[in-house]
C-alpha cells in the first residue's frame, strides 16, 4: 500500500513538471512576449497600432526601483539623484500566439519608420 502511494505521488510530480516545462517553453496562458521597453512613448505607439489592427494584447508594468523581498530598496538612503528616471518603469507587451507573427511584422513596420 505504501509503495502504491509513493508511485502515485511520483507520477503526479512528473506530470506537474511536464506541465510547467511546457508552460515555460511555449508561453504562459497562450501568450508570447512581443516586446519589452523602458519608453512609455514607444509602448503607447505600439499599443495604438495593435488596437488599429484589432490585435488583442496585454501589458505588464514593472517598477525597477520598487523594493523586493530580497532587497529592502535603497531609495530612502540614496534618493534618485543622478539616475535616469525614464528607466524606472519597464513595460512588457504580450499578444496571443496566433497573432504573434502579424504583431511582429507590425512591429517591424514601426521600427522602420
Amino acid at each position: 500500500m505504501r509503495t502504491d502511494a509513493i508511485l502515485f505521488f511520483g507520477i503526479i510530480v512528473i506530470v506537474f513538471l511536464i506541465v510547467i516545462y511546457r508552460k515555460i517553453k511555449y508561453g504562459f496562458w497562450g501568450k508570447k512576449e512581443l516586446m519589452c521597453t523602458f519608453s512609455i512613448a514607444q509602448r503607447t505607439r505600439v499599443k495604438d497600432m495593435l488596437d488599429e489592427q484589432g490585435i488583442t494584447y496585454s501589458c505588464k508594468t514593472v517598477n525597477r526601483r520598487s523594493p523586493s523581498p530580497f532587497s529592502a530598496g535603497n531609495r530612502s538612503r540614496t534618493g534618485t539623484f543622478g539616475e535616469n528616471l525614464e528607466n524606472e518603469y519597464e513595460y512588457y507587451l504580450y499578444v496571443k500566439k496566433e497573432d504573434y507573427a502579424r504583431a511582429c511584422s507590425l512591429l517591424n513596420t514601426i521600427s522602420n519608420r
